[in-house]
């Protein structure tokens, strides 16, 4: 049973895999042409198994298996004493640039040159070795002769099931694979080995996979109806890019991108930020407008992910809440602000060829749904185990085609990550801690403790811990059921600022490190606020503040007194969040989307005239403890550095990069994802383990086909 797992079951067509998952060549994984030799890697993953009694490639799963016959070379040291020829041969055969293997089977006499002078522990083990061999080369002349008997198809008959992984030089990023309208493409996002992420496109019936010029940076892809034009989010705007070709178009400038469907009409909705309403705006561009209302009864602080149902006027979404059964999949409609509670979920919905597809921790479920009624019925079945499925931001990795034809997933992977110490030249000095799925990273002004945001691995919800920087051993701090996160030290290193969802929507609170009660900061009833930095005499604290329609604004509050929040930076109609401010109090250093791109920039604190610092894009800017550096990431997560000189006004000098963290993957998506010591000579960064990117995209043709019940 365990093998028909890793068996797909196709017949042969150009850029679908065929045959069994463990006995593939690389070339083959990766859906490329493929010829004789590609029988001969199978008979050297054969013959490895009958000296060693386990697969060269083995794994739990068919995208497991696929990703170590890539990746990984098979394990030498477990062969067992053999004739040198034979072991040559195997290794000839094993190659995994196909250019360097065995060319022919008719070769193979010539590596096995001088066996009879070689020791053998029996004539029996030769013999019971040569047997296997014969019959083998007789299996892969006949597997050629199918091959070659087979005509390609121009798309994939239905029934097939094939998985295709990121392309040479590149990486899968965490996240949905979103197949077109017609099922006849898949947008994914891959990452270059310079760290930078752009979109990518698989045509189904073919092994055509191409990247989309003008999409550095890119998430959260979506599809026009009619397959013409690919939306994404990148640089704090929503954009749309041609498939015909051209530059990437603004649509509209949000703070980030939690999900857009696009309808017939040309109506866009969207979710523009986290802790706010779904919005709708023209595919032309616009401002986008609220269409929904989060429900207060409810303690909703979220809506995200929409998903159009066939009439293009209806949706499905995901409501997020900090009570776990409060996160709900609903309908809404473009006519009404009147929503359909339809079942609890954390997870993103979609609706395809009568179905209604989510998750539940990790396996993929689809119930029956009249879409025009709006009605469920029939129990839920399984279509796929163990795939993606971040249960923090309620996020499933599938896609759907709106035809139904075709469905796309990531399997899931255990993403975990360690605190990395790496001096200014990039040299890594030691892991801090155990091992976990970490958030963000704050260090403490009196370089004793990281105050880090670790979400529970089953609800999804995040709390703040303590990780003692001598010991590396950590305490939790918070433990409210509502997200807790988005850190800000006192000067005295004795509290933390935190935002918090207990109040629905973000709100800040302020805790000591020794414990005692927690006391709300502020709260604004329509707003989300969190913490940025506090000035070094503990007098101020910068914020970010959500806007309703998804643009953040920075602004700064006196902690005595009125604590009435003031605008930071001047006025401007785009995005801005990250607000730093300098030692002295006298400058801050923010993120803004006032070029077209996110740059970071310093200005007078509170407000004044601003400089930009960074030059082809920058985010999470960090001052040195005496303001002469600055630090920020740039695309492609490497840390540069800037030094200043002066004080009124403080002068940028030219930007030099460090350093790219985490074996040259770089700093992660993120406001917090590294910090550094007060002299500048080593930084804290997150680095996500090698194991939890996804490895292969899995495709399903007619999934309907064969549903099976839990």
């Amino acid at each position: 049973m365990a093998d028909q797992s890793l068996t797909i079951m196709t017949p042969t067509v150009d850029g679908v895999l065929l045959g069994t998952a463990p006995y593939m060549s690389p070339e083959q994984a990766r859906g490329k042409p493929v010829d004789k030799r590609t029988d001969i890697w199978a008979f050297g993953c054969v013959l490895y198994e009958m000296l060693t009694g386990r697969r060269a490639f083995g794994g739990e799963t068919t995208t497991d298996v696929l990703a170590r016959i890539v990746e990984r070379e098979p394990d030498w040291a477990a062969l067992p004493r053999a004739p040198a020829p034979i072991l040559t041969l195997l290794k000839r055969c094993l190659e995994k640039d196909p250019k360097r293997r065995l060319r022919d089977m008719g070769d193979a006499h010539v590596e096995l040159d001088g066996i009879d002078a070689a020791p053998v522990a029996s004539p029996f083990a030769l013999v019971r070795f040569a047997v296997p061999v014969l019959a083998l080369a007789l299996v892969g002349a006949m597997a050629a002769l199918v091959w070659r008997w087979q005509r390609p198809s121009p798309v994939p008959p239905h029934g097939v099931q094939f998985t295709f992984i990121a392309p040479d030089e590149t990486q899968l990023e965490i996240g949905a694979p979103v197949p077109s309208a017609d099922g006849t493409r898949i947008a994914f996002i891959a990452r270059s080995a310079s760290g930078q992420r752009s979109l990518w496109i698989r045509e189904i019936g073919s092994t055509t996979v191409r990247q989309l010029p003008d999409t550095d940076g890119a998430t959260v892809p979506f599809w026009s109806p009619d397959g013409r034009w690919l939306g994404f989010f990148a640089q704090g705007k929503v954009k749309k890019v041609s498939l015909a070709g051209g530059p990437a178009l603004t649509i509209c400038v949000v703070q980030s991108l939690l999900g857009a469907t696009w309808n017939r009409e040309n109506v866009i909705v969207l979710a523009p930020v986290n802790r706010t309403v779904l919005h709708k705006v023209s595919a032309a561009g616009g401002t986008p407008e609220p269409i929904t209302t989060l429900s207060t009864d409810r303690r909703e602080n979220s809506h995200r992910f929409p998903q159009f149902l066939p009439d293009g006027r209806h949706f499905l979404f995901t409501a997020r809440s900090d009570v776990p059964e409060n996160n709900i999949i609903y309908v809404g409609s473009l006519d009404s602000k009147a929503v359909k509670p339809l079942f609890a979920a954390q997870s993103n919905a979609a609706y395809a060829a009568g179905y209604l597809l989510f998750a539940r921790e990790g396996t993929l479920m689809a119930r029956r749904f009249d879409a025009t009624t709006l009605t469920l019925s029939g129990e839920a079945v399984v279509v796929a185990s163990r795939i993606g499925h971040n249960m923090t931001g309620s996020l499933a990795a599938f896609g759907v085609s709106s035809d139904g034809s075709v469905l796309a997933y990531q399997a899931g992977v255990r993403i975990t990550a360690h605190l990395t110490w790496v001096d200014r030249a990039g040299r890594t000095i030691a892991t801090l801690g155990p091992e976990s799925n970490f958030d963000d990273v704050r260090l403490s002004p009196d370089g004793k403790l990281a105050a880090v945001v670790v979400p529970d691995p089953d609800s999804g919800n995040r709390d703040i811990w303590l990780v003692d920087l001598r010991t590396g051993s950590m305490t939790r701090f918070t433990s409210n059921p509502a997200n807790d996160w988005r850190m800000a030290w006192s000067p005295d290193s004795r509290r933390l600022a935190f935002a918090s969802d207990r109040n629905g929507r973000s709100s800040v609170y302020l805790k000591a490190i020794d414990g005692g009660d927690e006391e709300l900061l502020i709260r604004l009833p329509d707003r989300g606020v969190f913490p940025k930095d506090w000035s070094k005499d503990g007098s101020i604290l910068t914020l970010n503040i959500d806007s309703p329609n998804g643009i953040p604004s920075l602004a700064a509050m006196r902690l005595t007194g009125d604590r009435t929040p003031v605008a930071v930076g001047g006025s401007v109609s785009e995005r801005e969040d990250e607000a730093m401010l300098t030692h002295d109090g006298r400058s801050v250093a923010f993120v803004s989307g006032q070029s077209g791109s996110d740059e970071v920039y310093v200005a007078p604190f509170p407000r004044g005239g601003r400089r930009r610092v960074s030059a082809g894009g920058g985010v999470q800017p960090r001052w040195k403890g005496d303001d002469g550096e600055l630090y920020f990431v740039a695309p492609g997560g490497a840390i540069m550095a800037v030094p200043f000189r002066g004080k009124e006004p403080i002068e940028p000098g030219t930007p030099t990069q460090l350093f790219r963290p985490c074996g040259g993957t770089g700093v992660m998506p993120g406001p917090y994802q590294y910090d550094v010591v007060a002299d500048g000579s080593m930084f804290l960064t997150i680095c996500r383990s090698p194991a939890s990117n996804p490895s292969a995209i899995t495709v399903s043709v007619d999934w309907t086909a064969a549903p099976r019940q839990p």
